[in-house]
Formats: structure tokens, sequence, C-alpha cells
């Protein structure tokens, strides 16, 4: 009988100790640099559509970091857009101007066959746990708690506030580059010109589809990227 306690309370400490421990293990950040989909990703051609379907291309070509540009509509929802005027020209409304609500949004059409994408679009694609948002735009309480939370948790970007400097709350050990847990966001072109200034920083750089630009930068730890894809860099 005694035998048997103590391998009972062997078992429940196993049980209640083992799990514990593995939970307890560091995450591990993913390679750098990482790709991130500029603007949804690159798609037939163009690029900065923040579509349905360049999103969903983009996690077909092996993305795992996709980038959207976030508007806040008239009713405090989200539409996916680089800006409101770029938005109306996309959707053959170049005489509108400014915000519009999300309904009228939904109506809308990217080059005349490509899906608005709107916080409840946005919720079905990335609630998947392999794919990661990243998006420095400001926005509201109301419009960002429009994201479902557990995709705001493991996103890159603060959903508001400045766009320069965004967390990199899904990267779990990024405390060792940098204690904020942030990254510095910069053109290509800034970088060349002030290389210094920006080498010891943590960053994030966009503006070039260059392979052998971006392998000649090996401190930068993720590219906005619009026409190649990871399994270029990994060659």
């Amino acid at each position: 009988m005694k035998f048997q306690k103590i391998i009972n309370y062997f078992i429940i400490a196993i049980i209640i100790y083992f799990p514990l421990g593995v939970l307890s293990q560091p995450l591990e950040d993913p390679p750098f640099p990482i790709l991130i989909a500029h603007g949804g990703g690159g798609y037939k051609g163009q690029k900065v559509l923040n579509s349905k379907e360049a999103v969903l291309n983009s996690i077909k070509n092996g993305f795992k970091y996709i980038e959207l540009d976030l508007q806040e509509t008239t009713d405090h929802d989200i539409v996916a857009a680089h800006d409101w005027k770029r938005f109306h020209e996309l959707t053959d409304c170049s005489s509108c101007e400014g915000a519009i609500s999300s309904e009228e949004a939904r109506k809308r059409k990217i080059l005349g066959n490509q899906t608005v994408l709107t916080s409840k679009e946005i919720n079905d694609i990335f609630m998947r746990d392999d794919v990661h948002l990243v998006s420095g735009r400001s926005l509201s309480k109301v419009a960002k708690d429009k994201i479902a939370l557990a995709i705001r948790e493991r996103s890159i970007g603060n959903l508001g506030g400045d766009s320069r400097w965004i967390t990199t709350n899904s990267l779990p050990n990024f405390q060792h580059l940098n204690t904020k847990k942030k990254v510095f966001v910069v053109h290509i072109n800034q970088l060349e010109k002030n290389y210094g200034e920006y080498a010891s920083l943590p960053l994030f750089v966009f503006g070039t589809n260059d392979i052998a630009k971006i392998k000649s930068y090996p401190f930068v730890k993720g590219w906005y990227v619009d026409f190649i894809g990871p399994k270029d860099i990994s060659e």
C-alpha cells in the first residue's frame, strides 16, 4: 500500500510539473531575416493591393508574415488600404474622397475583381496560428478591437502609435535584440545613405526586391517585399 502511494505521488508530480517545465522552455525566434509580404504581397504584377487575393497568394507562396496597411472607416471598422486616395483609385472611384463606411467598402472591388479586406475577412484569414499580421498604422481602440485578440497577440506592430517603431510580440525572444521588443522601420534608400546610423538598430527595411542587396545586409531582421518569397532567400 505504501509503495502504491509513492507511485501515485510520482505520477501526480509528473502530471503537474512536466508541462510547466515544457512551458518554461524559451520559445525560438524564426530564422532571420524574416520576409514580410508588403501590403499583402505582390499579385499579378501589382503591388500594395491589400486585397484578399494578394494575401492568400502570399500565404500559398510560404509567407508567414503579412503586412497590411489599415485604415479606419467612418463607422470605426477597418479596411486594408495604403491610404484612402489609393483605395478609391484601385476601386474605380478616383473622384471619391476620404474615409467611407465598411458597408460601402465591402461593395467595392480592387482592380475590378479582387476582394476588399475589412475586419471580418482579416479575422477569417489570420486566425490560423501560423500566419502573423504586420501593421504599424494608427487606429482608435474601437477599430483596433475589431481585430481578434488572438491575432493581435501574435502580431508585429502596435496597430496604433508611431509607425517608425513597431512592437514584435510574435517574436518571443526578440528582447535580446532590443529590451523594448521593438524594431525600427526604414526605407532601403535611408539605410544606404545613413548606414552607420542604422547598422546598430534592430531593423525592418522596405523598398527593394533585390535578393543580392537583401543578403548584403545580414544584420537586418526583416524585409518588406513584393515579388520575391521565402524560397528565393533560402536558395
